[in-house]
């Protein structure tokens, strides 16, 4: 038996499609650059206007944490982690300034913004509009909450231009969208280009969330997705999520699956991922006995519970088929 202790990341692919864009915008000013990010949060729905529980935050209402590794945390219920000596934050009523004050060629920065006159496609289709033709979009997983989804906008770097280059991602948010634009300019030194870049993706890849039940979450899962309430924590259900493609009937009419990302509680019990269980074949579906969920396939058999504590996911690898064979399938159902 080999014991393994997973510490939670929060680190999506959309997030390295994002670091993708903002460093095929590191070359000097001279060289083009096609600007066209990854993909993998909704449906442009509008909002004439923000129902009366819907409060705008104003500046007093976020929290600014000092030190090298220092913590904003907006009143919207995102928070970032930054450094206080290359970044300046300030907020005003719906918006979130982050200025990079390192040395660069130009003005560096994410606003973020949270609107209630569109939904997320519908602003970034705006938004990309008002920055020409050339604007190329996308979607995909949003960065620290893989479970919504996100679009994209990207404006590339042009030969001979100004230096100059826009990435911005939307997800629908509350009663509207949340959006961060990020403007920067690239100069001659390639080298203080790529350091400016790394810091603003640094700034997209911290990104966390404010969530504190699980209806949060499947309420922002695509349509095709599934999800079940898994018993693998001694003090709460975890919520497993999964898509169409993974999921299958088990003989009796329900559907299991042998993969899914795992959601739960931590110790300030904030909903966290976890990760992501992957057993092999439909002759073992995900299933759970005495708060822990088994995975595997012909020749392994390996259980996996939450520690809220230490946030971590723990897991035993090894052949528990004996378990297994007591442990109650995992029952999936349809987002909607």
């Amino acid at each position: 038996m080999k014991k393994k202790f997973i510490k939670k990341t929060v680190l999506s692919l959309a997030v390295a499609a994002m670091a993708g864009v903002l460093l095929a915008g590191c070359g000097s000013s001279s060289n083009e650059t096609t600007g066209d990010a990854q993909t993998k949060e909704n449906t442009p729905e509008t909002s004439a206007e923000a129902p009366a529980e819907t409060e705008i935050p104003k500046e007093e209402d976020s929290e600014v944490s000092t030190g090298e590794n220092s913590e904003y945390h907006d009143a919207n219920g995102w928070s970032i982690k930054y450094d206080p000596a290359l970044f300046e934050i300030t907020t005003k009523d719906s918006q979130t300034s982050i200025v990079y004050t390192g040395e660069s060629a130009g003005t560096n920065m994410i606003t973020a913004t949270y609107t209630v006159e569109n939904k997320a496609e519908a602003a970034i289709q705006e938004l990309g509009k008002s920055w020409g033709d050339k604007t190329t979009y996308s979607e995909g997983p949003f960065p620290g909450a893989s479970y919504a989804k996100g679009y994209w906008a990207t404006l590339p770097l042009e030969e001979d231009g100004s230096g100059i280059y826009e990435t911005a991602l939307a997800r629908d948010y509350m009663d509207g969208a949340l959006i961060f634009e990020m403007t920067c300019h690239n100069g001659e030194d390639e080298e203080m280009n790529m350091a400016v870049s790394d810091s603003l993706a640094g700034i997209i890849d911290s990104l966390t969330w404010d969530v504190y039940d699980f209806d949060t979450i499947i309420d922002a899962l695509s349509e095709d997705s599934y999800y079940a309430f898994a018993d693998m924590d001694e003090t709460n259900d975890a919520l497993l999520v999964t898509s169409s493609d993974l999921v299958f009937d088990n003989g009796d009419g329900t559907m299991a699956a042998t993969e899914a990302t795992v959601y739960g509680y931590d110790n300030n019990h904030h909903i966290i991922e976890y990760g992501l269980v992957a057993g092999g074949g439909t002759a073992t579906p995900l299933a759970c006995k005495d708060h822990e969920l088994f995975y595997g396939g012909h020749n392994y058999m390996n259980k996996v519970h939450i520690d809220e504590e230490n946030a971590e996911l723990i897991t035993d690898e090894g052949e528990y088929f004996d378990e297994y064979d007591e442990a109650i399938v995992v029952e999936f159902n349809r987002k909607g």
